[in-house]
């Protein structure tokens, strides 16, 4: 009789065992899709700041990177964008300077 027991029980848990190992093994899939997801959502969003950097650096002061969301990438691609803003301005005040 409790042979028999014994033996039910190593069934259960070991169906229990092979469900938690499968769960897991679904969860931390998903884990790596979700991080996936946003990881490359932040690349694009940096690569995009670095791009209007170097275009920005080549004197195209009237280049805007796109401003999207509501973390720090958003700020630090507002200040970005401000700062162009005000080279473009001093650019034109130099223009209408040497122009007078």
């Amino acid at each position: 009789y409790f042979f028999d027991a014994d033996e039910e029980q190593t069934l259960v848990i070991g169906s229990i065992q092979s469900r938690l190992r499968n769960i897991s093994i679904i969860a931390g899939v998903l884990a790596l899709l979700v991080i996936g997801v946003f990881t490359r959502a932040l690349t694009r969003r940096i690569t995009a700041l670095v791009r209007g950097m170097r275009i920005v650096r080549e004197g195209d002061y009237a280049y805007r990177v796109p401003s999207k969301g509501g973390d720090e990438v958003t700020e630090l691609t507002d200040e970005f964008n401000n700062m162009t803003q005000r080279l473009q301005d001093t650019e034109d005040l130099e223009k209408e300077i040497k122009e007078a």
